[in-house]
């Protein structure tokens, strides 16, 4: 419970002039209506994030895995669709950094490994220590080509989830 911290700190956001707050992520399993509630009688509208957490949280290296989260964001959308203060949702939080774990869940996953090479995950990539950007058909840019198409298809096949449900 943060609506202590939420009822103190919407009307200081409001007189500071902002009318746009992004929210990190909330548990899915919560009811934000006050919440929504409370940014919309201060006047401000909010962007939230479905949240993921990492990879060890909510796996994705199985169509099975993507397709539940998918699921539980449809379910989120449709619940909050129809309320004034949700202006749109982000989901998930930089799920392209190597640090949460997701490249690699995709990069092996079981149905399609992508070769994905984990020696230079905390070193921004293969291509960084190349010093030009990967070209087709070397290791690095198809490894990278694999895991990063799978992970906008994965995103792209949330945001239509979404879309169905907000429309």
């Amino acid at each position: 419970e943060y609506s202590f911290i939420w009822l103190r700190d919407l009307p200081l956001i409001r007189a500071m002039g902002a009318n746009f707050v992004r929210v990190y992520g909330w548990a899915p399993d919560n009811d934000h209506s006050a919440f929504l509630d409370a940014m919309h009688a201060h006047g401000l509208y909010l962007m939230a994030t479905f949240y993921m957490g990492e990879a060890s949280e909510t796996p994705v290296g199985t169509p099975e895995e993507r397709s539940k989260i998918i699921s539980s964001f449809r379910q989120q959308v449709r619940e909050y669709r129809n309320h004034p203060a949700l202006l749109m949702w982000s989901f998930g939080n930089e799920l392209n950094g190597v640090w949460n774990g997701y490249l690699q869940q995709l990069g092996h996953s079981q149905e399609d490994p992508c070769a994905w090479d984990e020696r230079f995950d905390d070193k921004g990539g293969c291509w960084v220590h190349k010093l030009e950007p990967p070209k087709p058909g070397t290791t690095c840019y198809e490894t990278s080509f694999c895991v990063y198409k799978r992970l906008f298809s994965f995103i792209n096949d949330a945001a239509v989830a979404a879309k169905e449900e907000a429309d």
